[in-house]
């Protein structure tokens, strides 16, 4: 059985989804998103990706990820 990937195509249930040197590319592509004032996009390519991990916590990888999820913060609705 599988079920939809973060982007879009159909991953396998049992299949390791990211391995912790490719969080760095995605880590990038969220930062890149973020300058470009794309951090709901950002946010929501790598708040799961990093979700899907249970250890590895110590990992430069990780922490760079972890610190620009905190950057982005929650994303919640202006009110103007």
């Amino acid at each position: 059985m599988s079920q939809p990937g973060p982007w879009g195509r159909e991953t396998p249930r049992w299949s390791v989804p990211v391995q912790v040197g490719s969080v760095a590319g995605i880590t990038s592509r969220a930062r890149r998103w973020q300058q470009q004032g794309k951090r709901v996009e950002a946010r929501a390519l790598l708040a799961p990706v990093y979700g899907w991990f249970t250890e590895g916590f110590a990992t430069i990888d990780l922490q760079e990820a972890r610190t620009l999820l905190g950057d982005l913060g929650e994303q919640r609705p202006r009110i103007c």
